[in-house]
């Protein structure tokens, strides 16, 4: 009889407690709406509600801290929203539905003219740095002072140019694009601006070494992309359809993914833990991935068919999508799509 209950006890043991299926939202693969409401654009003043029933209008880009709070850029409502990790409701960090620059100063009561992308400090996550289409400079926000203050280079003719793109490497230095002259430059933690590489009015592309690399990155949506990576950055760059990991260490540039048979005007791109690369392919209205091996795949959208959107509960590579400008990856794996088009952001489940 002994024998007999403990051979139910070890089969009951191997009965799962809960047999029920996952949510659709988080069956690994699949695709949902995470903030936003679609196919909807509007300036919503609204704070602290839930971000699936807030309204964004025309976001670009999303960052997140290490605490799991997510950064978003809303472009035409001319702010930066925080997303909480816990209970997902939407806060506006900076700016207003009304453009403007600034002042420098405190948080609360300052503008900004059509965000374009935001990044956040590995080492403080307290500090966001804000890429504006429209702006000659960098926005600096410190969250923990509550204060706003400018940053930039100045060219050789001692004038600021346009700053399109940004992003903090590992060390907290942080690189940025001074579009107009092809430029990438470091802002060091000492407030020192450094030229990293390009040449002004030397156009170009590159690959090998960074001492000889040029870029072309115009301006406003099709400007050059910035995002941190294990080794540096990687470099997006929609005019010439790729996308470059910058090895800082090394000091070279090499193509993960490029040319108009595989990318069609990138606009961003993310590195997840694993080492696998998301690339928002815009004009394509996907997503496309780069494993480490180097093979890519289609993660999300269906790449050359028209915009649209549909297929959230299912599988996120049967979606469709329009104008994907930003991608990120939060630090349980979760792959997440600024799918500007729809005015929504979209995550798929790891």
């Amino acid at each position: 009889m002994t024998l007999l209950v403990l051979s139910l006890v070890g089969c009951l043991d191997a009965v799962p407690l809960d047999p029920r299926p996952l949510p659709p939202c988080n069956e690994p693969g699949n695709i949902c709406t995470w903030a936003g409401v679609p196919q909807a654009a509007r300036s919503d003043t609204s704070e602290g509600g839930l971000a699936v029933e807030t309204y964004l209008n025309l976001p670009t880009d999303l960052a997140f801290a290490p605490d799991g709070t997510a950064y978003v850029a809303d472009l035409d409502s001319h702010r930066i929203r925080s997303i909480t990790a816990d209970d997902a409701r939407v806060y506006t960090i900076v700016g207003s539905p009304f453009l403007g620059d600034g002042p420098e100063g405190p948080l609360d009561g300052a503008n900004l003219t059509h965000p374009l992308r935001v990044t956040v400090d590995p080492t403080d996550a307290a500090r966001l740095a804000v890429a504006s289409s429209q702006s000659d400079h960098l926005d600096l926000l410190d969250l923990d002072a509550g204060t706003l203050s400018f940053a930039a280079g100045a060219d050789e003719r001692g004038s600021w140019v346009p700053v399109d793109a940004a992003a903090y490497a590992a060390d907290g230095d942080l690189y940025f694009f001074e579009s107009d002259d092809d430029v990438l430059r470091r802002l060091d933690r000492d407030g020192v601006v450094h030229d990293v590489a390009g040449a002004r009015g030397e156009a170009g592309q590159a690959e090998g070494r960074l001492a000889e690399a040029r870029f072309d990155c115009g301006e406003g949506s099709l400007a050059c992309g910035l995002a941190p990576a294990e080794a540096g950055l990687l470099v997006v760059d929609p005019r010439n359809h790729r996308v470059q990991r910058l090895d800082l260490a090394a000091g070279t540039l090499t193509t993960l993914l490029g040319g108009p048979d595989q990318l069609l005007q990138p606009m961003d791109a993310a590195e997840a833990p694993d080492g696998t690369v998301y690339v928002a392919d815009t004009a394509n209205h996907c997503v496309v991935a780069v494993a480490p091996d180097g093979g890519a795949f289609v993660a999300a959208g269906q790449c050359g068919a028209n915009p649209g959107y549909g297929g959230d509960e299912g599988p996120a590579d049967q979606a469709l999508l329009s104008n994907p400008a930003g991608v990120a990856v939060d630090r349980d794996g979760a792959v997440y799509v600024v799918d500007s088009g729809n005015h929504v952001v979209r995550r798929i489940a790891p």
